[in-house]
């Protein structure tokens, strides 16, 4: 009895603290304080780090849509930028968009440069962007950048009117793009070389892949691709590769599914869609010709709530295990450190 009557003691107590308006405004405080701290993400050390903004796709909405942000040493560089990412990027840290030297698309879907507006506009006013925000991508990306320019250029205005050059410098707004092809190599320096080589996701022509070669460490971010033995060449060398992923088990489901929902519309995009991406065991396939050292695999298709992944990747990555040793699935916040003057890879969530 004496024991209830302490716990009962006890549990008015902490009521009648938490309900004090002073408690309450401090943890509210501590709360906002949490929400806008610039947290350490990346490591000090100098290495070739990627972190995964971005690994769904647009079938699905348990996590954002692509998106990879690539640092070798002090240079930061953004892999698409898919409906979400920008949102995780800024709730992770605000200063992971500090000193971005550019934005790489791998094509033109909508998945892959939804947010585009986004980080042009957080980069610009939140951030002490130095110029306007570059923006790699293949044939076509003259007409995205101008339409997301001419799109945000009212707010843009509105927002010089509002805060002033200080906040929101009119000669450092807005983007530029550069459009690259099969082999272009979009920097080379000492220690770092980004090259761009060609990919195969018909009928979407052109589509690129991406090597970032730091020191002496090697990442290549396949972009969307359907198995062709001609990605060996383009994947060899690497330490890791990221690699675009469907699963034809899963997508089937969702095929019987629509068929027993009589959409027709949505069955089509099913079937569509198997036919110009790459399956777990193809990416092993290559992986291992091409002598890759860790396969991670991203932009999964269909994305699936991340409270199930726990069985579906079961069904979705089976028989993996069997053929590679090393690989990972990765979600958004999965982060792979390659640190430089080692063969070290490591692998973490910072979720």
């Amino acid at each position: 009895m004496k024991k209830i009557l302490i716990t009962i003691f006890v549990l008015i107590i902490t009521f009648a603290i938490f309900s004090s308006s002073y408690v309450q405004s401090n943890i509210l405080n501590m709360l906002i304080k949490s929400g806008i701290e610039n947290n350490q993400i990346f490591p000090e050390e100098d290495a070739l780090s990627v972190l995964v903004c971005g690994s769904g796709s647009p079938l699905g909405t348990a996590v954002a849509q692509t998106c990879l942000l690539v640092k070798a040493g002090d240079k930061k560089y953004v892999v698409d930028i898919g409906n979400g990412s920008v949102n995780n990027l800024m709730t992770w840290s605000s200063d992971l968009l500090e000193d971005i030297n550019g934005v790489l698309i791998t094509h033109l879907h909508s998945d892959h440069i939804a947010d585009l507006g986004d980080l042009n506009l957080v980069t610009w006013v939140t951030r002490d962007r130095k110029q306007q925000l570059e923006v790699f991508g293949p044939e076509g990306i003259n007409d995205v950048v101008s339409g997301y320019n001419l799109a945000f250029s009212r707010d843009s205005n509105f927002r010089y009117l509002h805060h002033g050059n200080q906040i929101a410098d009119p000669l450092t707004g807005g983007m530029t793009a550069k459009e690259i092809e099969d082999g272009s190599v979009i920097f080379e320096d000492d220690n770092l070389k980004i090259s761009a080589f060609k990919v195969f996701h018909e009928p979407i022509e052109p589509a690129l892949g991406y090597k970032f070669e730091y020191k002496d460490r090697v990442l290549v971010i396949s972009g969307d691709t359907r198995y062709d033995s001609e990605l060996i060449k383009s994947f060899k060398g690497a330490d890791v590769l990221f690699c675009e992923v469907i699963s034809p088990d899963i997508v089937d489901r969702f095929i019987k599914v629509a068929e027993q929902q009589n959409d027709a519309k949505l069955k089509k995009i099913l079937v569509d869609i198997l036919d110009y991406h790459i399956s777990p065991l193809e990416a092993v396939d290559l992986a291992n010709e091409a002598g890759v050292r860790h396969l991670v695999y991203y932009h999964l298709t269909p994305t699936l709530p991340t409270e199930i992944r726990f069985l579906s990747d079961k069904f979705f990555f089976a028989g993996v295990d069997e053929a590679i040793e090393n690989w990972t699935a990765s979600t958004d916040g999965t982060m792979v450190v390659l640190p430089s003057s080692s063969k070290e890879i490591l692998i973490s969530e910072i979720n």
